[in-house]
């Protein structure tokens, strides 16, 4: 499930307008997409633009409601471009940032802490726009990383605990835009999964519209 491909190569770019897109379409070819360039190809069914980390100095993120980044991405390209990345929150856009952040680039977020393992076991999920509807049995082990979390900022609001109930996932303002940090395998991962986890990704991309929106 999680080891599509090259989600760690990319930004997923959120457009502005989610509502007309056919998650149901786009579910049932995740479902039968096979390689990377099967996967990649799946993407034209959803609402979003696929733009290659070493492009996104260049890349105009105007148009775009969030970004989606991968935990296993160059964070030392990423670090080059903190000032994109802050300019992009300040427009009131949304960072969505799946994985274990080893530097500073992405304002009011500190570095992945590791803690004592969580003992195996369902996540406990918070009631959430983008969570609705999910089982926690469906979660795979690697939603949330058993050996350590992000700090939660005062204020922010916590999606998901894992089972020892520290937090694994949480919302917060940052530099008058939203982040949503997870500390856990890419989001978009879970549209492989023919399970009531594949629900997170429809409605994170619809979440992420409609916070920009505010």
């Amino acid at each position: 499930m999680t080891c599509y491909l090259r989600l760690h190569e990319v930004a997923v770019a959120v457009h502005g307008d989610v509502a007309g897109s056919d998650w149901a379409q786009a579910h049932g070819r995740w479902l039968r997409a096979d390689g990377v360039a099967g996967r990649d190809a799946v993407f034209d069914a959803m609402p979003v633009t696929l733009i290659e980390l070493d492009d996104l100095a260049a890349a105009d993120l105007t148009p775009f409601a969030g970004v989606v980044l991968s935990g296993r991405s160059d964070q030392e390209l990423l670090a080059a471009r903190g000032d994109d990345i802050t300019a992009f929150l300040r427009r009131g856009r949304v960072i969505v940032y799946s994985g274990q952040l080893t530097g500073d680039w992405l304002p009011g977020v500190t570095p992945f802490e590791r803690h004592e393992q969580a003992p195996a076991g369902a996540a406990e999920l918070a009631e959430h726009p983008v969570l609705a509807g999910v089982d926690p049995a469906d979660l795979g082990a690697s939603f949330l990383y058993r050996d350590g979390w992000h700090r939660v900022p005062e204020g922010a609001e916590v999606l998901a605990h894992r089972s020892d109930g520290t937090p694994g996932a949480w919302v917060a303002r940052a530099a008058g835009g939203t982040v949503l940090v997870h500390s856990g395998a890419n989001l978009l991962a879970n549209a492989v999964l023919d399970s009531s986890a594949a629900r997170i990704v429809p409605q994170l991309l619809a979440w992420i519209g409609a916070t920009a929106a505010r």
